[in-house]
């Protein structure tokens, strides 16, 4: 017998949601589409469907059950934590992440507990492979599932999965990059390719080129104006506000990209869509607070104190300028710290705990790697730190590579891999060679 939403809803009330009422329904769709924190946030099933906490901090309840009647949402024992979903990532499973509680097909059910099957699988939308595990496991409804329990990737998620469901060598491209090909993006990186869908993302997104960047953006993150800021989420275990920017692409359309976060000055607001509003008491009055954006840029914010529309007097963010030019610190009260002079020619650049310690301009710049836009290590190449992610590491001293081709000057930009201080190797920047006919199409090569 099938059970009622409210009974489903009674049972799966002690995981987190309000108590069981006739307004069950009604209280779960008021849910949706609020702000929420992936780490805290208790995913439930709710007739058959997840209700989970999304990668971009929106309670979001998927279609497990009602899209396709082979699915349903399931509990298992253990919590699962394989893989973190990432921007270019969107069909990660985000249930399973951080919950035992997912949503399986029902064609995947098995017959004895502890039997495992190993196959290759591409994740469209990222474009990445990977070798994975299924163990038959059983939930705590009593049914038995292959539930995924390890997963590798496929020659760096570079590998190409065959009819028999095994791995075979990537597919070998010249120029290392990425560019757009209709709706698909294709990215090389040392010689393998790598080919994600752009719209077969949950949200269908679309192909284009930002900033010099090609990337799968959602029709979603459209927007009006360019250079126009707006707030996305709270997180209450950082204290900061994450935000994004409004930048015009390549196909003349302007998108929402996410620039970050910064700190509040008092938390987070009830429902955690931003920084919580300051009270203040005299018009005018200015309170300023220091912020490192991108790993390696400060700035001291400056609030004013306006009345709002109630009247209210709030501190109100009004102007940012560069901590000393940029290259100073934050104390841990927010203040600016001017950075220590050097001399370039003196100067040893080295590693920090994973800071990358350079001389620039006079003074000693910071480079945050792990606060990069993508995490990364440092390392000191030719006696200058800096901070390099997984995608620029290299095996073959002296390979040089096409980075891209400028269409304005018809030039190639170039990397060569070379070893660093402490042994590995990485693909660093060796220059430009002119093209006698400028570029191709795509600005890949030499035309």
């Amino acid at each position: 017998m099938k059970k009622t939403f409210a009974s489903i809803f009674c049972i799966i009330a002690s995981l987190a949601l309000d108590a069981c009422e006739d307004s069950s329904a009604s209280k779960i769709e008021n849910q949706i589409g609020k702000p929420c924190d992936i780490k805290t946030f208790t995913v439930t099933c709710v007739d058959g469907d997840v209700l989970y906490c999304n990668p971009d901090g929106i309670i979001q309840l998927s279609e497990c059950h009602s899209s396709d009647s082979n699915k349903t949402c399931v509990t298992f024992d253990k919590k699962q934590s394989l893989e973190e979903c990432n921007d270019e990532d969107d069909d990660c499973d985000a249930t399973s992440s951080i919950s035992a509680i997912t949503c399986v097909d029902k064609a995947n059910q098995c017959s004895q507990e502890g039997e495992t099957i190993t196959q290759c699988e591409k994740t469209p939308s990222s474009g990445s492979t990977y070798i994975r595990e299924y163990t038959c496991e059983k939930t705590r409804e009593g049914d038995l599932y292959y539930r995924r329990s390890d997963s590798t990737p496929c020659y760096g998620g570079y590998g190409v999965c065959n009819a028999e469901g095994t791995c075979d060598k990537p597919v070998y491209c010249e120029t290392d990059g990425k560019h757009c090909d209709g709706n698909h993006l294709i990215t090389c990186n040392a010689n393998r390719q790598k080919i994600a869908d752009c719209s077969a993302y949950t949200t269908p997104n679309v192909c284009t080129v930002i900033d010099g960047n090609a990337k799968c953006i959602s029709e979603k993150e459209i927007c009006n104006k360019e250079g126009e800021e707006k707030v996305t989420s709270c997180s209450t275990n950082t204290n900061k506000e994450h935000y994004k920017i409004c930048h015009k692409a390549e196909n003349g359309k302007l998108y929402y990209i996410s620039e970050g976060s910064r700190a509040c000055l008092d938390g987070c607001n009830e429902d955690k869509s931003a920084c919580a509003p300051v009270a203040c008491q005299d018009l005018n009055e200015t309170v300023t607070q220091c912020r490192l954006q991108n790993g390696s840029t400060t700035y001291i914010d400056t609030y004013t104190c306006q009345a709002n529309a109630s009247g209210q007097k709030q501190l109100v963010l009004t102007q940012s300028d560069k901590c000393d030019n940029g290259y100073g610190s934050c104390s841990e009260t927010g203040e600016c710290i001017p950075a220590e002079a050097c001399e370039s020619k003196t100067f040893t650049s080295r590693c920090e705990d994973n800071v990358a310690l350079t001389c620039v301009g006079k003074k000693i710049k910071h480079t945050y790697c792990e606060n990069q836009s993508t995490p990364a290590t440092c390392a000191v190449i030719n006696g200058k730190a800096s901070c390099y992610e997984e995608a620029d590491k290299c095996t073959t001293p002296g390979e040089e590579i096409i980075v891209r081709c400028n269409a304005s000057s018809g030039k190639l930009s170039l990397s060569i891999c070379t070893e660093s201080a402490d042994g590995q190797y990485y693909y660093i920047s060796s220059g430009t060679r002119a093209c006698e006919n400028g570029c191709n199409a795509m600005g890949t090569n030499c035309e």
